[in-house]
C-alpha cells in the first residue's frame, strides 16, 4: 500500500473490515497479506494474473560471490516463470532426462516386435481434480466424485498431510515394493492443478499398444494394479487418474515440460498468452501463489544412477537449515513475549534458543564447505533493480577493494 491507500482507509475506516478488495498500489508481494477469501475468489483472478505478470516483467539482480578467485557475478534472480528460473530448472533436470534414455526401463517382451509389447518399469500418473458444475455422481470404480474449486484443489497439495502424500502411502501397498518418484505439479489452462508423477518400479509391468496409445497391462495381475492405483485415488480425491506407461525418453521428458518453461512476459497482458503458454503461466503462478515444490526424491535419481551424494547432503543440510531457522524465531518470538533473554530468570525455552542457534552455524559452515566443493558460487543478496546498484553493494560489502 502507498500513501494514498492508507488515507483513503483512514476517511473509511469502516472500508478494511466490510470489504476484501485490492489496493490500486497493490504488487504481487503484497498478496501473502491478503486475506484468503480475496485470493480464493474466481472473480479476483484476473487481478491477480497482472500482478503475477508485472512482477515477471520486473528484473531484479542478485549478488554471487566466488571466495576461490575473489570474483562477483550480477545474474538475473530466479523467480518462477522468468527466463532465469527456467534455466535453473533445466540445470538440475536435464541429467534425469539424459539418463533415463541410456537405461533400460522399456524392454521388448520375447520374439514380439518391440512396437507390440514391452516390459516397463517407468509408469505416468496423471492426477485430475473434478471440476465444480458437474453432472457425473459416481467415478469409473464406484466411488462418489468429490466436486473442487480450483483455489482448494492446490491447497490439497500442500503439506505432509497432502492428498499426493496420502496417496503414496497407499501405492507402496499397491506395487509390493519400493519405488522411486518424481512429482510435478503443474496447472492446467482453467487454472485446476493436474499434479503428473512419474514411478520408477523395481518390478517390471507389461504394456501393449493400441493405434498409436500405449495402454498397461498384458495380463490380470497387470490390469488389477492399474485398477488399484486408480482406485486409491479416487477414494483419497473423489476424481480421477489416468495411468499410462512411459515406453521412451519423450514420455519422460514430457512431465518436466512446463517447469522448464519460462513466461512470455512481453505480452501486455495474460489473455495475449498462447494456449501452451497460459498453461506454463498457470503453472508457474499457482506453484507461487500457494507455495508448492516440485519433489525429485532420492530414491528417484538413485534408481536413474546420478544420485549425487554431495548434492544430496547439500540438500539436507539446507532442509535441515531452514527448519532451524524457523524453530530459531519460533523460540525468540516466545522469549520476546515472556520478558527476552536479558531478563534475571530461567526460561525453558532459552538453552533450546541456543541450542538451535549452534546447529545454524554449524550447517552454514557445512554447507559452505559442501558449495566450495560442488559449486564455489555463493549468494549474499538479491532485489537490486539494476546491475550497478548489484555492484555498488559489492563493492560496500569488503569483499573488493575500492
Amino acid at each position: 500500500m502507498n500513501a494514498s491507500d492508507l488515507d483513503f482507509l483512514e476517511e473509511h475506516p469502516d472500508f478494511g473490515t466490510s470489504h476484501l478488495f485490492f489496493p490500486p498500489s497493490c504488487s504481487y508481494a503484497d498478496l501473502r497479506f491478503f486475506d484468503e477469501r480475496l485470493l480464493r475468489d474466481p472473480a479476483n483472478r484476473s487481478r491477480i494474473d497482472a500482478l503475477f505478470l508485472a512482477r515477471l516483467k520486473q528484473k531484479t539482480f542478485s549478488v554471487l560471490w566466488n571466495p576461490v578467485d575473489k570474483k562477483f557475478i550480477f545474474p538475473i534472480s530466479p523467480f518462477r516463470g522468468n527466463e532465469a528460473y527456467a534455466r535453473k530448472k533445466h540445470k538440475r533436470l536435464q541429467p534425469l532426462i539424459d539418463t533415463y534414455g541410456d537405461r533400460d526401463f522399456s524392454v521388448a517382451v520375447g520374439k514380439s516386435r518391440g512396437t507390440e509389447l514391452r516390459k516397463v518399469s517407468a509408469l505416468l500418473l496423471t492426477f485430475t481434480f473434478a471440476r465444480e458444475g458437474g453432472s457425473a455422481e459416481l467415478l469409473t470404480h464406484g466411488f462418489p466424485v468429490k466436486r473442487w474449486n480450483a483455489w482448494d484443489a492446490w491447497e490439497a497439495l500442500k503439506g505432509s498431510k497432502s492428498l499426493l502424500n496420502q496417496f503414496k502411502v497407499e501405492l507402496s501397498r499397491i506395487v509390493g515394493s519400493t519405488y522411486g518418484s518424481c512429482t510435478v505439479k503443474e496447472g492446467c489452462r482453467d487454472d485446476y492443478p493436474a499434479p503428473h508423477m512419474i514411478v520408477l518400479l523395481d518390478h517390471p509391468v507389461l504394456a501393449h499398444r493400441y493405434g498409436k496409445t500405449w495402454l498397461l497391462g498384458g495380463g490380470a495381475t497387470d490390469r488389477k494394479m492399474v485398477d488399484k492405483i486408480q482406485e486409491a485415488w479416487e477414494r483419497i480425491a473423489g476424481s480421477y487418474c489416468k495411468v499410462s506407461p512411459i515406453v521412451g525418453k519423450e514420455g519422460f521428458a514430457y512431465v518436466f515440460k512446463y517447469i522448464q518453461k519460462s513466461v512470455d512476459s512481453s505480452v501486455a497482458s495474460v489473455s495475449e498468452l498462447s494456449p501452451e503458454q497460459l498453461t506454463c503461466f498457470n503453472t508457474h503462478r499457482n506453484q507461487a501463489l500457494h507455495h508448492l515444490n516440485d519433489v525429485v526424491s532420492p530414491a528417484f535419481r538413485q534408481r536413474l544412477g546420478v544420485l549425487d551424494e554431495q548434492l544430496n547432503l547439500l540438500d539436507t543440510d539446507r532442509k535441515e537449515l531452514k527448519q532451524n531457522i524457523r524453530e530459531r524465531d519460533r523460540l525468540l518470538a516466545v522469549i520476546d513475549a515472556k520478558g527476552g533473554l536479558g531478563v534475571l530468570k530461567f526460561l525453558p525455552e532459552a538453552s533450546r534458543y541456543w541450542e538451535v542457534c549452534a546447529a545454524i552455524e554449524r550447517l552454514r559452515r557445512s554447507i559452505e564447505d559442501l558449495k566450495l566443493e560442488f559449486s564455489p558460487w555463493f549468494y549474499l543478496r538479491g532485489g537490486f533493480s539494476g546491475i550497478e546498484e548489484a555492484q555498488a553493494f559489492a563493492v560496500s560489502s569488503g569483499f573488493v577493494e575500492v
